[in-house]
């Protein structure tokens, strides 16, 4: 998989979220998330979790299955699929390093039997009550495991050569208060580097006195979280940054 969000590649929960969104099961402006944030996401929008019966589970075509403990599925620890019958299972899949259509039995015992989590539309009974909203935008952050920038401009605050590398300082994206001096701790935790942004405001990228900027990489992954702080890190042109979650969520 060179990129989960196709149009040539997808992963396992990416193909997944953009059917569900091309059949209009989930908004359009849904974020593409992970195997672990599609628990709730099929929850918050009509999909109820069906009960086995003897350790069965009678399963539809349209039906969603999610290989894994809730909480623990982010990843390659989890896996999920759409079933095209009652048997048989569409999927985004490492083995035959694409979607294929697959036994369902047979993949989930070559896989070592995980758990089994099933979802219907409008169907069902609920196993669970829903999970409580999320208490801060960290842990929002963390359902979902990546930043969508989508294209948003940030305003440039300051910018210095720190440490042998070209970065700027955004107060509103680091969730700083504004000051006459960047500190050092602050340029080590929030500065961005150049190499990974494009100015915004037609200043030539060969210049580094740019007044705002966006993200080359419109979308990054989350690689550490920060409650006390309301921060979330992301990684730019091969660096670790600190970024508010607050203003990553609303991007």
């Amino acid at each position: 998989m060179e990129n989960r969000y196709g149009p040539n590649s997808y992963d396992c929960s990416s193909s997944v979220y953009y059917s569900l969104i091309a059949g209009g099961f989930l908004p359009e402006q849904n974020i593409i998330g992970n195997t672990e944030g599609l628990f709730g996401d099929l929850e918050r929008h009509g999909w109820q979790q069906l009960k086995a019966s003897n350790g069965y589970f009678d399963t539809h075509r349209g039906d969603i299955f999610i290989w894994g403990d809730r909480g623990s599925t982010a990843g390659s620890a989890g896996h999920t699929g759409i079933f095209v019958d009652n048997d048989n299972i569409i999927h985004c899949n490492y083995g035959y390093n694409g979607i294929t259509v697959n036994n369902h039995d047979t993949i989930w015992g070559y896989n070592g039997k995980p758990t089994i989590n099933i979802y219907r539309y409008g169907g069902g009974t609920p196993t669970s009550p829903k999970p409580n909203p999320p208490a801060n935008d960290v842990d929002y952050m963390r359902k979902y495991g990546q930043v969508r920038w989508n294209q948003k401009i940030i305003k440039v605050d300051d910018h210095t050569r720190f440490q042998g590398i070209l970065q700027v300082i955004s107060n509103e994206l680091s969730g700083l208060t504004p000051s006459n001096h960047t500190t050092d701790t602050e340029w080590l935790n929030n500065g961005v580097p150049m190499a990974g942004i494009s100015w915004a405001d037609g200043t030539p990228n060969s210049s580094t006195e740019g007044k705002t900027f966006r993200f080359d990489q419109d979308v990054m992954n989350i690689v550490d979280y920060d409650v006390p702080s309301n921060g979330i890190a992301v990684m730019v042109a091969g660096y670790k940054v600190w970024v508010d979650a607050t203003f990553a969520r609303k991007a």
